[in-house]
């Protein structure tokens, strides 16, 4: 299951993008516009009294009589509108009397047009946060698209994309497409390739089939675009890319962002198609992504950096994985604070031991000695450069400690804690008391009390002692003496102390020593000295991005983050392919771009014929990578128990049988003929399911560089492990370049 999806639900999407636009709230920041920001009647107004044509920019003129006064009011009407987006409901004035005066007197211009619905798109994503009734918004909604209907406003693609936002979020579909419909027939300007954009990612969000925004992507290509002639628009590819993703189309999304890159491959307007992909695609992908997007020296936003980071724990346990993607984001100045320190320093300790360790001996001595230099290292740079986290977070490390049962573990966090000069607490004694009591050191346990009661009298409550001993595995029967004895502190110290004065010491057995390894290289399993081996040089390179902490990192000059083939491995299988003929295959593919050939970007690195060869190197790693995603979903999904409520029974769904799946019965019921028939009907549903999907993949076909397209999708997985990480050097050199295009400035104003 994608842990990143339930996040992407409340933050994707066009209507995203429009609350962290600066372009005109800049503008309009103040509560009152200066009357020298006004354009003049002379200069910015035809002479006449006749309506707005649907296309126009500028307002007619108004009489010089009534200009100061009227400008007053135009500059009191746009001063109220920060006020109707705040979090609580208020009915949005855009219908009020000033508005339909300075309407009918032709003083709202293109700008005031923008302002309206902009601020009527935010209030509608405020109130459905907040899930609180707009009415209101629509009904102000509907009264812009009524008036740029008639011709008594101006209007642009940008307020076509405003209003569409607003339908999206609070108006039905059948208000959606009845505007488009008209919009489409009479927009004129307001009808551009970033508008067609921008409505295929709202009716993704609404539901809509996919061949019914694949027939709009192609509807948009061939109205706005030359024959053979590939999109350039960022709306439009960001449109389509999201519908592919959402329906599923994996396959289809990547081509288009493989397709972007190529085109725009240093553009900052990348940044939301490659979060919108990170935040719905399985963490393993989203890894490849943020290492693409950190190599034009683009940070990651902080709280999609800790989902990743997360996701990769919690999915593969892959410390390797973390600490690279972290160099990255260092490495391009991102928010680096002590939650990100202390997730690396969690992810070290868990993911480097090899089960239980109770006692000293040759692997304490091993394990203590890497988690100490590791936690050293990061903890002393992080306090030199003012990052570390507070101390109390040195508790749920010690925690941490105790709940692996790891002496060694253990010992070196205290040991961290005395060399930085952490400051020891009740709350850090106590913890180290519950993690030994884990480890099932008695003597440490009551040391650790005595402790506490010398120094914190008034935090040392006998109940931790109690705790503490019962985990130990004192007898019952002498605990609940203790607990219920009127004896004091000190004495129930000197019982237990004589009671477990020699404990026992157990031998430990070493447990299966195989880990995953990174997802980010195709190797499946590692030993744990490889593991330990791999993250001491991840370490390394992160502690250097963070000592170098706001200069720019060469990420060219880091093999993690650029590996050009030069030799491939001998008896590979299937057999390798020849290097001329990948640089000539690659050549073909690399034909399109905007960036200056030659040009070296001085916060990564890289030439634009190096960024260009290694952004296609990693679409080959993302689609291998989900290939295998969608092959271990696929194995899951073979034997699924499905608990059925309705007639408390459990069912075994063995899939990929034949034509009539086989459902065996766990348990005998009486209602034995309504089972089987609520089974076949879930069959049929699955049946008629698949056709449709049948047809959906049909349509799914696109106009845009289809030979090398299908050139491209031809064995990713196998051409990816030809690419191995130990058979790649940085060596550019022959592979050609031609590149021009269009840049998409028009997109840049979202």
């Amino acid at each position: 299951m994608n842990l990143l999806a339930p996040i992407c639900r409340g933050r994707r999407g066009f209507l995203r993008l429009l609350q962290s636009n600066s372009c005109h709230s800049r503008r309009f920041s103040s509560k009152q516009r200066l009357l020298q920001d006004i354009p003049r009647a002379d200069a910015a107004r035809a002479l006449g009294t006749s309506p707005h044509n649907p296309t126009a920019s500028v307002a007619p003129s108004i009489k010089p009589d009534s200009t100061v006064s009227d400008i007053t009011r135009l500059a009191e009407f746009r001063g109220r509108f920060r006020i109707n987006y705040a979090p609580r409901a208020r009915t949005f004035r855009a219908g009020t009397a000033d508005y339909c005066y300075l309407r009918d007197k032709g003083l709202l211009t293109l700008e005031d047009v923008q302002l309206v619905t902009r601020e009527l798109v935010i209030a509608a994503l405020i109130r459905q946060k907040a899930s609180l009734a707009s009415d209101d918004l629509i009904d102000a909604a509907h009264t812009v698209i009524r008036d740029i209907q008639a011709g008594l406003l101006p209007s642009h693609y940008l307020v076509s994309g405003y209003l569409i936002g607003v339908l999206r979020v609070s108006g039905t579909l059948e208000d959606l497409a009845r505007y488009w419909n008209w919009l489409v027939d009479n927009g004129g300007q307001s009808c551009s390739v970033q508008t067609f954009g921008i409505m295929i990612e709202a009716l993704a969000y609404r539901g809509a089939k996919l061949s019914i925004m694949e027939g709009m992507y192609k509807e948009a290509v061939k109205r706005f675009y030359q024959p053979n002639c590939p999109p350039t628009s960022r709306m439009l590819i960001q449109g389509i890319l999201a519908a592919r993703l959402l329906n599923g189309n994996w396959r289809g999304a990547y081509e288009l962002y493989d397709h972007y890159l190529r085109l725009h491959p240093q553009s900052g307007s990348r940044k939301y198609i490659e979060e919108l992909l990170m935040f719905e695609r399985p963490p393993n992908e989203a890894a490849i992504i943020a290492i693409i997007h950190c190599r034009v020296g683009m940070p990651l936003v902080s709280g999609l950096m800790r989902i990743i980071l997360h996701g990769i724990w919690i999915n593969y346990r892959d410390v390797r994985s973390m600490l690279t993607i972290a160099t990255a984001y260092t490495g391009v100045k991102g928010e680096v604070n002590g939650s990100l320190i202390l997730r690396l320093l969690v992810s070290i300790m868990s993911s480097a031991c090899d089960g239980p360790l109770t006692t000293p001996g040759k692997r304490y001595q091993e394990g203590y000695k890497f988690i100490y230099e590791q936690m050293h290292r990061i903890t002393s740079v992080a306090a030199s450069r003012g990052l570390l986290f507070a101390s109390a977070k040195w508790t749920s490390l010690i925690y941490v400690a105790g709940n692996l049962k790891r002496r060694d573990m253990l010992e070196a966090i205290l040991r961290v804690m005395r060399d930085i000069k952490v400051e020891f607490t009740s709350h850090h004694l106590i913890a180290a008391g519950h993690s030994y009591s884990m480890i099932g050191d008695l003597n440490m346990v009551v040391k650790t009390w005595k402790t506490l009661k010398e120094k914190f009298p008034l935090a040392a409550d006998p109940k931790y002692l109690v705790r503490s001993l019962t985990a130990c595995g004192l007898r019952r029967q002498v605990i609940m003496k203790l607990r219920d004895s009127k004896m004091s502190s000190a004495d129930i110290l000197k019982a237990a102390d004589n009671a477990f004065s020699n404990p026992t010491p157990k031998t430990d057995t070493p447990p299966h020593v195989i880990r995953f390894t990174c997802p980010l290289i195709d190797n499946s399993k590692i030993s744990l000295e490889k593991m330990r081996e791999d993250i001491q040089k991840a370490s390394a390179n992160f502690l250097m991005a963070l000592q170098n902490y706001g200069q720019p990192y060469e990420f060219s000059a880091d093999p993690n983050f650029s590996t050009i083939p030069s030799k491939l491995p001998a008896g590979s299988s299937p057999p390798p392919v020849p290097r001329e003929e990948l640089e000539s295959y690659y050549s073909t593919l690399a034909s399109l771009g905007n960036a200056r050939l030659g040009a070296v970007d001085e916060s990564t690195g890289y030439t634009a014929e190096h960024l260009h060869f290694e952004n296609w190197r990693s679409i080959n790693q993302l689609l291998a990578t989900a290939e295998e995603n969608e092959e271990r979903e696929k194995t899951a999904r073979r034997n699924v128990r499905v608990l059925d409520f309705s007639t408390n029974s459990l069912l075994l769904h063995v899939s990929g049988e034949d034509e009539e799946h086989q459902w065996h019965r766990v348990r005998e019921l009486n209602n034995r003929y309504h089972l089987e028939a609520q089974a076949k009907e879930r069959i049929r549903e699955r049946k008629k399911k698949e056709a449709e999907q049948d047809e959906n993949d049909e349509a799914d076909e696109e106009p845009v560089d289809v030979m090398h397209r299908r050139k491209m999708l031809h064995s990713r997985a196998n051409l990816w492990k030809q690419l191995g990480m130990e058979n790649l050097v940085r060596d550019l050199g022959k592979i050609p370049f031609i590149g021009d295009g269009e840049t998409g400035e028009e997109d840049e104003r979202f």
